[in-house]
């Protein structure tokens, strides 16, 4: 499809976005040679002052004429699709969007509250927004009682954890024991968001809990607060028997960002089992510490491929350079979620070290336009 060839030149135009002028002018032209409509994407995603000179190149092309106003045209037109995009938000939400804008007023509390239960999601999230604004006891006892709908549960327990009222918190905390899944999980995350250290405890008991899905949330809320006491259970976690609360886990473990945890990672980065090497690597790519960079060299070269492509995940997001040939032979690979996650990789890249990416480009281009003629 056409979205997915442009998600698969999306790591080359963050390139060509992000070097200077000299280097952007000749990206577009080695893109030009390799692929057209590569090249005019870039041509369009380059900084402003070299984008007249890159579209010269598109107009000097040795091609029909009527190829070359197409080409050109698809320029403009993603210019205007983008524009339309935004066109199209503030002509249908602005109206009613910039209405709730502020709105902090007990007297707007029982529309707000209505509104949560709107059809556009983007008026739920601003009415949510204006309700964890009013300190009001009122108000929460409204949005703890709205939690028991399914139609305002999701923006109810958002409006709950962004207000951080001491009330707010007892009142999630009690619902955690609700018997609807879904409650226990809207409030386990709204209390993740909370930024309060009251709920510690109680989620430090949930990674104990029997079922799956509770040690999984009780996880990720932890890891949004932050909590370093929960390390030596996260990575007992590491080793759960159920995928998902090792991957919460391991995220939990890269968003508290300690690097007290990495010893006891790297020793579970040999353990027997792939499922948790892989979570390993993705902790260590989010943690984020060069010290880890040999360990994860190492898992490069595992048996099993789905760790070999977390492991260049994560050295992308710490800057290695030395994993970019890998990134790039996970390009050719046959499974697209493996080329989807070399081409997040190759976006890392980018963004970490530009120079060392920029020798490779032309391989990429090539790579990038021959799946789009498949």
């Amino acid at each position: 499809a056409a979205s997915d060839v442009y998600k698969r030149q999306e790591p080359a135009a963050l390139t060509v976005s992000l070097v200077d002028r000299q280097q952007a002018v000749k990206v577009v032209k080695l893109a030009l040679s390799i692929d057209p409509m590569l090249g005019v994407r870039l041509a369009g995603q380059v900084k402003l002052e070299c984008q007249n000179k890159a579209l010269g190149f598109v107009d000097s092309l040795e091609a029909p004429g009527w190829l070359k106003t197409r080409l050109l045209e698809a320029t403009q037109h993603l210019h205007n699709s983008l524009e339309s995009v935004k066109d199209f938000e503030s002509d249908e939400l602005r109206e009613k969007t910039e209405q709730l804008d502020g709105i902090a007023s007990e007297t707007a509390i029982p529309e707000l509250l209505r509104l949560l239960a709107n059809s556009n999601p983007l008026v739920r999230l601003k009415a949510a927004e204006a309700l964890s604004e009013i300190k009001s006891d009122d108000v929460i006892s409204a949005l703890l009682k709205l939690m028991e709908r399914p139609d305002t549960l999701t923006y109810a327990a958002y409006a709950l954890g962004r207000s951080g009222s001491k009330t707010a918190i007892l009142g999630l905390l009690k619902l955690l024991e609700h018997a609807d899944p879904l409650v226990h999980f809207r409030s386990v995350s709204a209390l993740g968001n909370s930024g309060s250290k009251t709920a510690i405890p109680a989620l430090l008991k949930l990674l104990e809990d029997p079922i799956p899905y509770k040690r999984s949330s009780a996880a990720n809320a932890l890891g949004k607060l932050g909590c370093e006491t929960a390390i030596p259970a996260l990575l007992k976690m590491l080793t759960d028997s159920h995928p998902h609360p090792r991957r919460s886990a391991a995220n939990a473990l890269g968003e508290i960002g300690s690097r007290t945890a990495i010893p006891n990672l790297l020793v579970l980065s040999e353990h027997p089992d792939a499922d948790i090497r892989v979570e390993v690597a993705g902790a260590l790519g989010e943690i984020g510490c060069e010290t880890t960079i040999p360990a994860l060299l190492k898992l490069l070269e595992d048996p099993e491929f789905i760790v070999h492509c977390r492991a260049v995940e994560a050295l992308s997001r710490i800057g290695c350079e030395t994993a970019i040939p890998s990134a790039l032979t996970l390009l050719e690979n046959s499974d697209p979620d493996v080329r989807l996650s070399a081409l997040v990789a190759l976006g890392n890249f980018a963004r970490k070290c530009i120079n060392k990416v920029t020798p490779y480009l032309s391989h990429l281009f090539t790579l990038v336009s021959t799946e789009a003629n498949e």
